[in-house]
């Protein structure tokens, strides 16, 4: 079963960069998917429980502000495109491309 995160972060951090940050992203074992939402945040889907993905982001990101939420898809609201509201209630949802 696949999880959603929600991962705020500060994005005017210049340890990790945010293109630090996008790059563990991609690479993070855990991550199946995500999508870099608005400066500042990322939705990640992953199979992994909430400790695990804790863990992994609090280590990457130790002495930075961050927050590291487990979202339920349809206990979230809020403005944002239709594609990125199907993408994050899909179980299985299609592959996102070419984000940066």
């Amino acid at each position: 079963m696949l999880r959603n995160f929600l991962l705020n972060y500060d994005p005017f951090s210049t340890d990790p960069t945010p293109q630090r940050l996008l790059e563990f992203v991609k690479s993070n074992a855990l991550t199946y998917q995500y999508l870099h939402a608005f400066p500042g945040t990322f939705i990640i889907k992953s199979r992994a429980e909430y400790p695990q993905m804790l863990n992994s982001y609090r280590g990457f990101l130790a002495g930075n502000y961050m927050l590291l939420t487990e979202v339920s898809p349809m206990m979230v609201g809020g403005h944002m495109h239709d594609w990125q509201w199907q993408w994050l209630n899909n179980p299985n949802p299609p592959l996102i491309e070419n984000q940066s």
